[in-house]
């Protein structure tokens, strides 16, 4: 599949799932305490998550995708000196895999007593990995962030915004 197909595929996908909680915050209760409301946020997230997909496909079919020249040096007069690497994985494969992560992680968090901290890490940990594309780089870097954010939200969620995880 052609770089414009996956970009359609995924801005489909994208605002499918931006309608769906952009009608599931229609239907959350007031909270009394709460001047915003509870459904402040998820309209927020979906409705920024759909200007991101508007500015996507306007990179993608007004200037040509992204730049892809980054890469290249430009002194360089031979086109041998360009080292370009790929990753091993294709996009299609990724993208699956990355599927398949995280419907195992809702289900590990639904049906399993593995704290949230824990799943949640295991699973941006793979997910990092996966979408590296097998080139064994940023190792270290996906363990750290992945300990940071699954350290992080779960002392968020439950310290500060006292909602009860999984």
């Amino acid at each position: 599949m052609t770089r414009a197909k996956w970009t359609i595929v995924n801005g489909i996908v994208i605002c499918v799932l931006c309608v769906i909680g952009i009608q599931q915050a229609s239907l959350a209760p007031e909270i009394a305490f709460d001047i915003l409301g509870s459904a402040t946020v998820p309209r927020f997230v979906s409705v920024a998550l759909l200007i991101l997909v508007v500015l996507m496909l306007v990179e993608e079919f007004v200037f040509d995708g992204p730049s892809t020249d980054d890469a290249e040096d430009e002194t360089s007069d031979s086109p041998e000196e360009i080292v370009t690497i790929l990753p091993q994985w294709g996009e299609g494969y990724r993208t699956f895999a990355n599927l398949i992560v995280f419907i195992l992680y809702l289900l590990s968090l639904e049906y399993t007593p593995v704290p949230f901290w824990l799943a949640t890490f295991v699973s941006i940990y793979l997910c990092s990995r996966i979408l590296e594309g097998g080139l064994g780089r940023g190792q270290k870097a996906s363990l750290i962030i992945a300990i940071i954010i699954a350290g992080s939200i779960d002392v968020i969620f439950t310290n500060f915004l006292l909602i009860d995880l999984p």
